[in-house]
């Protein structure tokens, strides 16, 4: 019974050998707690020592986002790179002239030598031209489009017509100033006198003259051509024969700058 009893310990003891020494898991619990603080404990001591001679990592993301159009191509970041002091960057490019203006005013009326034999519109154009650091007087120019049709129902004349439709330019500019400044000045003055040539009206001519026409001042310095004021356009027209009738005449048109 005895020598059984030792032969099935030794069995055992074979199939299951004890282990000199007791697994971690296996080992009392307020042991393995302990050990774990201490390793965790020399961890953490030793990144402290090691961050001592290390530079701290940089953001993955900037916390300020200025302008989020200066990225650097990277998704994660949006930075703005502020320039150098005492950069090579070169200063900006002066401004190139360009025209501008105070006013520019159109006025219509009926002509004031209308009469029998001359059946005419009157229109008077008035500018004043910025001159400073930016613009320039040189760089404004005046333009005008026009348009007219004409026909002679009875009378002397009676047959005549004429048409200069569409709207055209009829090579008004700065050249045209009634003092002839120069395109220096700042100032600009000038008129148009529309209606029937002279020496194709009588006081019987029963007629009908339909006047349009459009102003601009415009910039020859910028490409292409641009407009900086428009007027119109506006129409006028004359009927009848002597006294004529001169109705739909504009008044006065301003444009300021």
């Amino acid at each position: 019974m005895l020598k059984g009893a030792i032969s099935r310990d030794t069995k055992r003891t074979r199939r299951n050998p004890r282990p000199a020494h007791p697994e971690p898991a296996k080992r009392h619990p307020a042991a393995a707690l302990l050990a774990l603080h201490q390793s965790i404990g020399n961890q953490a001591v030793l990144r402290m020592l090691a961050g001592q001679n290390q530079a701290p990592s940089a953001p993955a993301i900037a916390e300020k986002v200025i302008d989020s159009a200066q990225a650097g191509g990277n998704p994660l970041i949006d930075e703005q790179t502020p320039a150098p002091s005492g950069s090579n960057t070169p200063p900006a490019a002066p401004l190139a002239p360009r025209a501008g203006i105070e006013y520019f005013t159109v006025s219509w009326q009926k002509n004031p030598k209308a009469g029998p034999y001359n059946a005419r519109l009157k229109l008077h154009y008035l500018a004043k031209f910025r001159d400073d650091g930016v613009h320039d007087p040189q760089c404004a120019e005046f333009r005008q489009n026009a348009m007219a049709t004409y026909e002679c129902t009875a009378g002397t004349h009676k047959g005549d017509k004429a048409d200069t439709s569409p709207l055209h330019d009829d090579h008004y500019s700065r050249d045209d100033d009634l003092k002839k400044r120069p395109r220096t000045s700042a100032d600009f003055e000038s008129e148009d006198n529309p209606g029937v040539k002279m020496g194709h009206t009588e006081h019987d001519d029963v007629i009908d003259f339909n006047f349009t026409a459009e102003q601009m001042i415009v910039d020859i310095c910028q490409t292409p051509n641009k407009e900086i004021a428009h007027i119109g356009p506006n129409s006028a027209r004359i009927t009848g024969a002597d006294p004529r009738t001169y109705s739909d005449v504009p008044d006065i048109f301003e444009v300021f700058g």
